[in-house]
């Protein structure tokens, strides 16, 4: 538990605060000298992402194709710029995925010589599909 002494002269006002860090959501309760109030901690939306990176004629690119992004995310105060783990897809089914990601835009790169594209996707809560993202053969 937090504790902060303030002395005041007669009229005088000073601004005292507290840092709470939550470990679980719900609603907490604050008692400061005899004067309540509450705050709500919430577990911040989380999102997934899966793609194909396909040849021409549809099939899965029989080699490795590498995957990446960046994410922003606006927090209270701050932009926060996030990197993701390169992957690459699965060459018998195209396929790659990511998990855990914020909420918001992203930028998605499939690194194929000699034609490297990017995406950029609005990312929402749960499973969001991209793709397919179509390479030389």
């Amino acid at each position: 538990m937090a504790e902060q002494t303030v002395e005041l002269s007669p009229g005088e006002s000073k601004q005292v605060s507290f840092e709470a860090i939550p470990h679980e959501a719900k609603t907490y309760q604050v008692l400061v000298n005899g004067l309540t109030g509450s705050f709500v901690a919430v577990i911040p939306p989380v999102a997934s992402l899966r793609g194909t990176v396909l040849n021409s004629r549809g099939d899965p690119v029989e080699r490795t194709v590498y995957v990446g992004g960046t994410y922003e995310r606006l927090d209270t105060t701050y932009r926060i710029v996030g990197y993701l783990q390169v992957t690459h897809s699965d060459p018998e089914t195209g396929i790659f995925r990511f998990e855990g990601l914020p909420v918001g835009k992203i930028d998605i790169w499939v690194r194929d010589w000699p034609y490297p594209m990017s995406r950029s996707v609005a990312l929402v809560e749960g499973l969001n599909v991209v793709g397919p993202y179509i390479v030389s053969d």
